[in-house]
């Protein structure tokens, strides 16, 4: 199933430009999550049998979308994967991703993905243990 294309969200609206750029900016904003969420049931959708793909109503299709959380392609200002080998042929995935928290504090709180200084800290200690050896056997395999 095919959705109409979004436009083109090239071109984004410059900061500080008054009301009209912030309410440009959230309608592109709003076309890009709509965008995801189209790309999320296309899909998902593609991979059903297309008798039964085409049973499904819009309102249907929009109660599955926000089941799964309508996810898209997430975007984060760092983001690192990296296959790791080790010894014996093995290799393990490493992803580190950075970026803007989304939820609400009192979503986290009730989640329970609050962290306090002492855990920043010792997230931060554990993650260079990890990283350090990492860090020495792709610099090692690069030479």
């Amino acid at each position: 199933m095919s959705y109409a294309s979004s436009p083109s969200l090239d071109q984004p609206a410059k900061a500080g430009a008054g009301p009209a750029a912030i309410s440009t900016r959230k309608a592109r904003r709003a076309e890009a999550r709509n965008a995801s969420e189209r790309a999320f049931l296309d899909h998902y959708f593609e991979r059903l049998a297309p008798e039964v793909a085409a049973s499904f109503t819009a309102e249907q299709r929009a109660a599955i979308a926000t089941m799964f959380g309508a996810r898209g392609v997430a975007r984060h200002a760092v983001e690192v994967r990296r296959s790791v080998p080790f010894p014996g042929g093995r290799r393990l995935y490493l992803v580190f991703l950075l970026g803007r928290e989304q939820r609400t504090i009192s979503r986290l709180y009730s989640q329970g993905m609050t962290s306090g200084s002492f855990n920043v800290a010792f997230y931060l200690g554990l993650g260079a243990l990890f990283l350090l050896p990492v860090l020495i056997l792709l610099t090692a395999g690069g030479q």
